[in-house]
């Protein structure tokens, strides 16, 4: 259970994301405003252990990386034995923003069982991450909103891939727990009119 105050921090930092993604925002130096995080690859292709670092030299868990790396720009930096760079590979977004229209409209939300975050909330998660050779493919990305990604990274949950668009949760205990798409607007509203639509017992329309 998380504290009052964890919730507040977590709600200030939804709504910093929220506005960064809008894009609405000036840019500064000719940049939109970034966070720099720099790992080794192990790191990146790790299940857990690892770390990352800041550029102040605050030092992040490996899964913190993991996470922040799913959804971001990544750019290869090859270092020599004394930590100069040799060489800087192009940076590359690891979900492009078609990809996320097509995300949004697919899974309408978080598909962690049981959550009903919008889509707007929710941050694109590779199944298989792109550097264990996953591919950067809608079916093999799932919308996460950002408390359950944390909890898919660092809490011990896996989700396995079943077909398109349909994904299978595992819980630390290894227990399977399958991830249903939240209904659409149109769904709902169809089966309101028919469920106020049917004929109610009255005199003409006794139980039976």
């Amino acid at each position: 259970m998380r504290t009052s105050a964890q919730r507040r921090a977590d709600a200030l930092v939804e709504l910093a994301r929220r506005q960064l993604d809008s894009g609405e925002l000036p840019t500064a130096g000719g940049e939109a405003p970034h966070l720099n995080v720099t790992c080794d690859l192990d790191t990146l292709q790790a299940r857990t252990g690892g770390h990352g670092e800041l550029p102040d030299g605050t030092i992040l868990r490996g899964e913190a990386v993991r996470r922040l790396a799913c959804d971001a720009d990544i750019t290869r930096i090859i270092t020599g034995p004394d930590s100069q760079p040799l060489d800087v590979g192009r940076t590359r977004r690891t979900a492009t923003p078609a990809q996320r229209k097509a995300l949004r409209i697919r899974d309408r939300g978080c598909r962690f069982p049981g959550c009903d975050r919008p889509a707007a909330w929710t941050q694109a998660h590779h199944v298989t991450f792109w550097s264990n050779g996953g591919s950067t493919d809608i079916d093999e990305m799932v919308l996460l909103c950002r408390h359950h990604h944390t909890t898919v990274h660092e809490g011990g949950w896996h989700i396995h891939t079943i077909g398109p668009g349909r994904f299978v949760f595992t819980n630390p205990a290894g227990q399977p727990v399958f991830a249903a798409r939240a209904e659409s607007t149109r769904h709902l509203v169809t089966r309101l009119v028919h469920l106020t639509t049917q004929p109610r017992a009255g005199p003409n329309h006794r139980a039976a």
